[in-house]
């Protein structure tokens, strides 16, 4: 595994008790694979994102890179991490510095003992790689599209050559038109590269074109993950059974039937008892508002943390 995280809990300490974003996540990514994240707003994705890309470091758990624990990195491992772990963010027109050049922007990752012809020929070929030209590292941001945009701070995160790339919600800010575009160049430059993508995304149907391993998040919890397909096919928890109803089916004749949730979210602060989705599931039973369910494998390849199960 490139990266691993091993019961990885965050807590964010307030005046009156403490924010449980993250409570005992593990989740892993391979080589080549891709592995989206969803849920609501309020689930823990960020966070993750976060610990993940060492801006923020885990209350408790442990986070691994090729086997090694982060926390005992020292300096020329950070280093390595930095090369290897990249991000593309979500907003192109905030993500990329207004005056800067274009070349500037692409090389910023890229030790500054570095500089000279060697990193203008790969700020040019990372460019062309995204499919633009060599000639745009003389231009600035305000000069190109949304979709071009992207393109660059795709570039930016190639051009320390990672073995591990965070997507965070890539498509959300582009045009419809824009979006398929971007899903396969990401897909192509995948395929040819080898990198592993943690996609984290609201829009199911480009997770499920992305991913090949889905996990779905809830109030801090893991619910479930398994192969994105199978996951889509056969939900197993309630929550991400009413997800996925109201996600756009893959063709405009598929009928499914829409599962409509009551209430929120559940307040961080203060998650309740026993599975934290009972008081809004619809097949809620008692030992749910008590018992925390156990996470379990419930088929080869599939997991779930449910008291149906």
């Amino acid at each position: 595994m490139i990266l691993q995280g091993i019961d990885l809990t965050k807590y964010f300490p307030v005046t009156r008790g403490s924010i449980k974003a993250l409570d005992g996540v593990s989740v892993q990514v391979a080589e080549g694979e891709t592995l989206g994240i969803v849920g609501e707003s309020g689930s823990g994705k960020t966070t993750l994102a976060r610990l993940f890309l060492l801006l923020e470091r885990p209350t408790s758990g442990s986070l691994l890179f090729d086997g090694k624990a982060t926390r005992d990195f020292g300096r020329d491992d950070l280093a390595r991490y930095r090369r290897s772990v990249q991000a593309v963010f979500q907003d192109p027109f905030s993500s990329l510095n207004p005056r800067m050049r274009v070349g500037d922007i692409v090389a910023e990752p890229l030790p500054r003992a570095n500089g000279g012809a060697a990193t203008r020929e790969r700020v040019g070929e990372v460019l062309q790689m995204v499919g633009l030209q060599r000639e745009s590292t003389s231009l600035y941001p305000h000069e190109f599209s949304g979709g071009q945009r992207q393109r660059i701070a795709i570039a930016r995160a190639l051009v320390t050559m990672p073995k591990f790339i965070f997507l965070d919600e890539p498509v959300s800010a582009l045009d419809v038109s824009i979006r398929a575009q971007i899903l396969n160049l990401l897909k192509r430059l995948q395929e040819t590269l080898g990198l592993a993508y943690v996609m984290i995304s609201h829009d199911l149907g480009a997770a499920r074109y992305l991913a090949t391993r889905l996990a779905v998040m809830y109030a801090g919890k893991l619910v479930e993950t398994g192969a994105c397909d199978a996951v889509y096919r056969q939900p197993l928890h309630p929550y991400t059974q009413a997800l996925l109803s109201a996600a756009l089916p893959l063709h405009p004749s598929a009928r499914r039937q829409r599962i409509i949730l009551t209430g929120e979210v559940p307040n961080p602060m203060n998650p309740p008892a026993g599975c934290r989705f009972h008081p809004r599931c619809p097949r809620v039973m008692p030992q749910c508002r008590s018992e925390e369910p156990e996470w379990k494998e419930v088929e080869p390849g599939r997991f779930t943390a449910c008291h149906l199960y």
